[in-house]
């Protein structure tokens, strides 16, 4: 089976070095099928195509011009579609749909048998809505025009999927059709022979140690673990029982909030900002920490369900974590996982210290998380449900 996975992913972007692994976690799966896969993403300022034969081939795209920069995308896969006649599936990783996209789907259709398109984030109203409210607060008027267009196109160019599109991918959704097109609900995955499982190092230690790891957005909700651990230094008078620190890493546009915030609360000494980090460096935060922060403010854009990826990456290292939202592929009574409550209200660090003694407590904690994680979010697995539907395997 012939596969053209298409991304508007830039590799080189450190910001994006979770998409890639998911991106790339999903052609090997892919090719552990049988598949023959051509990958596209872009790197910087080149759109490129890794062919199935080991070759690649590349086309500069201008990242000065939004709608040039993802013309040179479409024309790429086009080009690439037409020399072949027939490809057997094309599955595009989309954050959203326009009429660009709609136009590429209508040039293309005939030379693809299949054509899956992948909502990373679904429904995307909620989000497009929040980028609008921030754009007014931060009186960027020319952001606000701009996400205002991009929400009207796509309202819409949505409704002219249902022409092109055989089935739409989703994840921690359970709607059976989306604009009228069926749609597949998969988990998003690993691939946990590239995640090293950690080496607790913290076990006998009088601190826990939160970790969170992310492209630093508001729905990840890390405003609502700082201002916990004010409460929990208050409440305790700076002295309690036990110590708690928060380790932030990754950058992104809700870092200014939230180290204002720590600068307000005066917890400075309790919550740490790393910036970027990766390889060794990454591994050694994960050895030294307690407990993972998954997402805690998926309701601020509007979602109850979700498949966060970073979730699945915890799982894989094999650290308990907290989470607060509908995870419909996890059993809520295993002992590694904390849900709370969907809301803005403060986290209760006694009840993350609890947790994170609890999971102390239980012999090969690492190793039942991480087998947990290669039963149930392998990208093997969810792809093979995918083929499944479309008759393949």
């Amino acid at each position: 089976m012939d596969v053209v996975l298409m991304t508007f992913v830039d590799f080189e972007d450190t910001q994006s070095s979770g998409f890639v692994k998911k991106i790339e976690g999903q052609a090997k799966a892919f090719r552990y099928f049988g598949c023959k896969v051509a990958l596209a993403y872009y790197r910087k300022d080149l759109y490129c195509i890794d062919l199935p034969d080991g070759k690649t081939i590349c086309r500069y795209a201008n990242s000065t011009n939004r709608i040039l920069y993802r013309r040179t995308a479409y024309q790429s896969i086009e080009d690439y579609l037409k020399s072949r006649k027939s490809t057997d599936l094309l599955f595009i990783r989309s954050l959203y749909c326009d009429f660009q996209l709609i136009t590429f789907l209508k040039k293309i259709r005939k030379y693809v048998n299949k054509i899956v398109l992948e909502i990373v984030t679904y429904p995307f109203d909620g989000e497009i809505k929040r980028n609008i409210r921030y754009a007014f607060k931060e009186y960027k008027f020319k952001r606000v025009f701009i996400e205002i267009i991009k929400y009207v196109a796509y309202l819409l160019s949505r409704n002219f999927l249902k022409f092109y599109v055989d089935y739409i991918v989703v994840y921690g959704n359970s709607d059976k059709y989306i604009w009228k097109i069926p749609s597949i609900t998969l988990d998003n995955g690993i691939d946990t022979e590239n995640i090293r499982k950690r080496i607790p190092k913290n076990l006998k230690s009088n601190k826990i140690v939160m970790l969170g790891v992310a492209g630093l957005r508001d729905v990840h909700g890390y405003d609502r673990v700082i201002k916990g651990i004010a409460n929990y230094y208050k409440k305790y008078n700076n002295k309690p029982e036990v110590d708690v620190e928060f380790r932030i890493v990754g950058i992104g546009i809700e870092l200014p909030r939230l180290q204002e915030l720590v600068k307000k609360l005066d917890v400075e000494n309790y919550v740490k900002f790393l910036g970027f980090k990766s390889g060794n460096e990454l591994d050694d935060e994960y050895d030294n920490a307690d407990v993972a922060v998954s997402a805690l403010a998926l309701h601020r854009i509007g979602l109850k369900e979700g498949s966060p990826l970073k979730l699945r990456e915890y799982c894989a290292k094999g650290i308990p974590f907290i989470y607060a939202y509908e995870e419909k592929n996890l059993d809520e009574n295993v002992p590694f996982a904390l849900k709370l409550e969907a809301n803005d209200s403060d986290i209760d660090i006694d009840q993350i210290v609890d947790f994170s003694m609890r999971c102390r407590s239980i012999d090969n904690i690492t190793d039942i998380i991480r087998q947990y994680a290669e039963e149930n979010y392998e990208w093997k697995v969810q792809i093979g449900k995918l083929l499944k539907t479309l008759g393949v395997i």
